[in-house]
């Protein structure tokens, strides 16, 4: 909020330099002549403090020709209310040449403040008190650096002109309307709804057209009010339970997990009639159950080399009973010979001997 120099130069009051040889009315600061230095310290006048006075029209006149400024301790408020402002710059004033022929005219605020940059720099040099002295403020320092003060001092505050009882420094008013005060009216960027600031802040985070990222950290952006429908059954980052093992996976790892999962239900790869049956007991099937699987007869170290389904070792077993028990036979004779031939089994003259004995 940019305050103008008229604004922040109300109930302006400048603190007196009080002279051992002068009285406090005659100790008055002329800044056309005789600037504050900053370094002084400033001491407040009584009579500077207590007689305010503004500018009347013919001071303005005198401004314009050159003539020497009112004391400005004397000014402790330079316009007494905005409508006086208004109407003293409004005011058409010649040019200070006039009665040499100049034609020009136009209103005072279109003139520069200072005559000269010499002018301005001792008046802007001079030594303060805040406008708000009176009201407790301590501060005091040169002109130019009021301004600057007034956007922190405490006592330049007013009530909330929107009657939300807070108080709000002038300098931060405009602000306070616009973005702070809980009696503003303000639109939603979402919604489109149009609030008081108080219940605009509570409408803020929850209102449903908010884009939002999921909570899941999936990446996406989404409005609150489809965020539910989204976690629920869109988000890849949530969790689903395996309808075969029961366990938990994000959802964009279940598909990996079915590939390897156990539980899953596959056919046989023989297509027995078997139903389906888990990934993990397949190969127990295979091996033991499966009636179409191919397996050899029982008796191959026997020789026998039959081969065929399961299904058929059964009657192959009861057909073929009288020959497995020849390729006994055959197995047991052929052990026999060999254990002879290691030496094992007593021969017939070693058996004799021991019978004599």
């Amino acid at each position: 909020m940019v305050r103008s120099l008229a604004h922040w130069t109300k109930t302006l009051s400048f603190p007196a330099r009080i002279s051992p040889n002068k009285s406090s009315k005659e100790s008055v600061l002329n800044v056309h002549h005789h600037p504050i230095s900053p370094t002084v310290t400033p001491t407040p006048s009584n009579n500077s403090l207590s007689q305010p006075a503004c500018i009347k029209n013919n001071e303005i006149n005198n401004m314009m020709n050159n003539a020497p400024l009112p004391a400005i301790n004397d000014v402790a408020q330079i316009y007494p209310d905005p409508e006086s402002e208004k109407a003293i710059m409004s005011s058409v004033v010649y040019c200070i040449h006039h009665k040499e022929g100049c034609k020009w005219s136009d209103e005072l605020r279109k003139l520069k403040i200072y005559p000269d940059p010499e002018s301005e720099k001792a008046i802007m040099s001079s030594v303060v008190y805040c406008i708000h002295h009176k009201e407790g403020c301590k501060w005091s320092d040169e002109l130019r650096k009021l301004k600057a003060h007034l956007n922190t001092c405490k006592h330049d505050a007013i009530p909330c002109t929107s009657h939300c009882g807070a108080q709000i420094p002038r300098v931060l008013m405009e602000d306070h309307l616009k973005y702070t005060c809980p009696q503003r009216r303000a639109r939603c960027e979402f919604c489109n709804k149009e609030f008081t600031g108080h219940t605009l802040e509570n409408h803020i985070g929850n209102c449903g057209y908010e884009p939002t990222y999921c909570e899941n950290k999936c990446g996406m952006k989404i409005q609150r009010r489809h965020l539910s429908q989204h976690k629920a059954g869109e988000c890849s980052k949530r969790l689903l339970g395996c309808r075969y093992c029961s366990k938990e996976f994000v959802a964009d790892t279940l598909a990996a997990h079915h590939i390897k999962c156990g539980r899953v239900p596959v056919a046989c790869p023989n297509r027995c009639d078997t139903n389906l049956l888990a990934r993990e007991e397949l190969d127990i099937h295979l091996k033991d159950h499966c009636t179409v699987s191919v397996m050899n007869c029982s008796f191959k170290d026997a020789g026998c080399r039959f081969k065929g389904p399961r299904y058929s070792m059964e009657k192959h077993l009861e057909e073929n009973c009288q020959q497995h028990l020849t390729l006994m036979c055959n197995v047991v004779t052929k052990q026999q010979h060999q254990k002879t031939f290691r030496g094992e089994l007593p021969t017939a003259s070693n058996t004799d001997v021991q019978r004599s004995h």
